[in-house]
């Protein structure tokens, strides 16, 4: 008998211009999703002459919530088995607060200054892990997180020791984004992909609803459309971030999502009259320098900034299969 031989898989070899070519793509990829984030909180900001906070993250959410029906009802009954529910109760309902302070900061505030001040969720989730969950921070990311929130100061720029309402908002905003990363951690271990969707949307959807009956004012048409645009923006904006990152390295594209903060500053000049002053050019900076030594450092318990986790989980929520 002949004997047969059983060959090994050759490991797949990328050439360097290959590898160039998905950078630049993935490149594009993080910089339109930038700017579809960006659009869309300037239309956030245009509703908010007539519409509250509320309402637009109500819509927001369950304009979400309907997106992952098509993806959940297929599978049965399996998606609804939650094995933490209080941990999706808990993420869902600081999406919720994250996503309508943000909303809020950005109807009150400067688009650059909310921007900027949404950058410092990474940096909260640093924070955060070492004081409560008692993750180990090593000296020099407790400097760069300390050299973000000093950066918050001078966006803030207290006037007579008073801080804006909209600034406060904001940071707490930022700091449920960060208790969302936080909880993902956890989450992503023992849940389905699908499960934290819709738990998720569903507790969001929920929690914005109350607040926006009570602060209701009936759409015109033209703003419903506007309100079907945030939806879609959105949605697209992650869409194009996890094209991104699956083409190429996330921490070298990292970088790349702060060009939010430059279509935000440009979309505010030239739509709304808003100059960026000198503090919110430097606190910006102080917020990135810290972000970039968190996010792109040696690694640690954190490995990058949460961003970048989310990210690579949202990812593996679009090929999951319920088992």
């Amino acid at each position: 008998m002949a004997s047969r031989t059983t060959s090994m898989p050759r490991p797949v070899m990328i050439s360097k211009r290959r590898r160039k070519s998905l950078a630049i793509r993935g490149a594009c990829w993080i910089v339109l999703s930038c700017l579809c984030i960006a659009t869309m909180g300037s239309i956030v900001k245009t509703l908010g002459d007539h519409l509250s906070s509320f309402q637009v993250a109500f819509f927001r959410a369950a304009f979400g919530l309907l997106l992952v029906l098509p993806l959940v009802l297929p599978q049965g009954t399996r998606v609804l088995r939650a094995k933490r529910p209080f941990l999706l109760l808990g993420r869902g309902i600081a999406g919720a607060v994250g996503m309508t302070a943000g909303f809020y900061a950005v109807v009150h505030m400067p688009l650059a200054d909310a921007t900027a001040i949404t950058f410092t969720a990474p940096l909260f989730v640093v924070l955060l892990a070492g004081v409560f969950l008692g993750e180990a921070v090593d000296a020099s990311r407790w400097f760069a997180t300390i050299m973000g929130f000093i950066g918050v100061v001078l966006l803030l720029q207290p006037d007579g020791g008073m801080i804006e309402m909209a600034a406060i908002v904001a940071l707490i905003g930022a700091m449920a984004i960060a208790t969302v990363k936080l909880l993902l951690r956890s989450l992503a271990k023992q849940e389905q992909a699908l499960t934290i969707l819709l738990y998720t949307s569903l507790v969001m959807t929920l929690v914005t609803a109350a607040p926006a009956w009570l602060t209701w004012k009936t759409p015109a048409v033209a703003e419903l459309a506007l309100l079907l645009v945030v939806g879609v923006l959105a949605n697209l904006g992650q869409y194009c971030m996890i094209r991104g990152y699956r083409l190429h390295e996330a921490s070298k594209l990292a970088p790349l999502e702060y060009s939010r903060l430059i279509f935000a500053i440009l979309i505010g000049a030239y739509f709304f009259a808003e100059t960026p002053t000198s503090a919110t050019l430097i606190g910006a900076a102080l917020i990135i320098a810290g972000n970039l030594y968190v996010a792109l450092g040696k690694q640690s318990a954190f490995d990058h900034n949460g961003s970048i986790n989310d990210l690579r989980y949202v990812a593996g929520i679009a090929n999951s299969r319920i088992s």
